[in-house]
């Protein structure tokens, strides 16, 4: 029996990042595009506040942007491409892997 060996091969900016969504669709194609995001409340572009007469600041007046409290940021930083049999091999791998975490917790 012959054997293959795979060889990983990392860019020096190789920098995994976190995930706590998807989203993705099929393409024209046929093949599946996932994009990965990060879901995190916005950051103001700016705080706006009155000043006092003794120079001592209020409470803050407003944001911009107005909808800052009822918006949800979904930083999409990366996402992939890939064909049916790739999605299976994922999902099968997923599957293996959700089932020893789910062993582990008993």
């Amino acid at each position: 029996m012959s054997t293959v060996k795979f060889k990983f091969v990392f860019e020096d900016s190789y920098n995994p990042v976190y995930c706590n969504g998807a989203f993705g669709e099929l393409q024209p194609n046929g093949e599946i595009v996932l994009h990965f995001y990060t879901e995190r409340r916005p950051l103001p572009r700016a705080d706006i506040r009155e000043i006092s007469d003794d120079g001592s600041f209020t409470e803050t007046a407003r944001f911009e942007p107005e909808d800052f409290s009822n918006t949800i940021i979904r930083f999409v930083q990366n996402g992939i491409i890939m064909n049916k049999d790739t999605a299976k091999d994922l999902h099968s791998w997923l599957g293996s892997i959700i089932e020893e975490m789910e062993q582990a917790e008993k």
